[in-house]
């Protein structure tokens, strides 16, 4: 049995990023701090009768505001990138090892499907969904990615059971984001059966399958808490809700 990893990968690239999070961070408080001490003192400058004192200060409230916007949102984007990349490590755990798969819940694909199959395509949707809010990717990149993914049977299987789940998403960004995958889903469908059938593993795994729960990124769990932007808690321990009716579709 493989020993846990839960901590993200460092590299050169992780540690940059995290330093110049931390640095903005600082910067923004010391502005923040800064503004707050010298107000009055820029009231008293000001209060000559030859200037408008009033709409200074009300600038000043505005770039204090702005200042304080700003931070808050760097805190959430950092936040919720240790959050995915959590939920990852707890995915691929799960693939590399089918001891911790055993502890997402009864088998989510259908009984000659592996399930690392399923844990995979979350990944895929994880990357792109991400991609794609950041602005990397835009919906006809997104289009082609998953209609090029839905010629397979496994992302077919997998969006039939969880496509309805993931469009829930209280974040509206990625239910935006789900839509267009469902949109290309329901056309995939359409256009007939998968051009790929599904491809039992060839690298010795191919044992009866094991317990496999569902990996869910950013869900409510989704994070466990997480919601990746369901801005949910602190950690995105990916959760699978499936209710009878979704088990009784399996």
């Amino acid at each position: 049995m493989k020993k846990p990893k839960l901590g993200p990968p460092v590299g050169f690239a992780d540690v940059l990023k995290k330093i110049v999070a931390a640095l903005a961070a600082a910067a923004t408080s010391i502005a923040i701090f800064a503004g707050a001490l010298f107000t009055p003192a820029l009231i008293a400058d000001l209060d000559s009768g030859d200037r408008d004192w009033v709409a200074a200060l009300f600038a000043t409230v505005l770039v204090v505001v702005a200042s304080m916007l700003l931070h808050r949102r760097q805190v959430r984007h950092e936040r919720l990138c240790w959050q995915r990349e959590y939920t990852v490590n707890l995915i691929k755990m799960a693939m590399e090892d089918p001891f911790y798969a055993q502890c997402w819940g009864p088998r989510v694909s259908p009984p000659h499907i592996e399930e690392r199959g399923f844990a995979y395509v979350n990944l895929m949707l994880m990357g792109w969904s991400y991609a794609w809010e950041q602005g990397q990717i835009d919906d006809s990149q997104v289009k082609a990615y998953a209609r090029a993914s839905f010629e397979n049977e496994i992302p077919r299987q997998y969006w039939q059971r969880m496509g309805a789940w993931r469009a829930q998403s209280r974040r509206r960004r990625e239910r935006a984001f789900y839509r267009i995958i469902a949109d290309e889903y329901r056309q995939a469908v359409e256009s007939g059966p998968p051009t790929r059938p599904y491809e039992p593993a060839t690298d010795g795994s191919n044992s009866p399958p094991q317990p496999f729960g569902l990996y869910v990124q950013g869900g409510p769990v989704v994070a466990a808490g997480l919601d990746a932007g369901h801005e949910a808690g602190p950690l995105s321990v990916a959760e699978r809700k499936l209710d009878g009716r979704s088990q009784r579709t399996a």
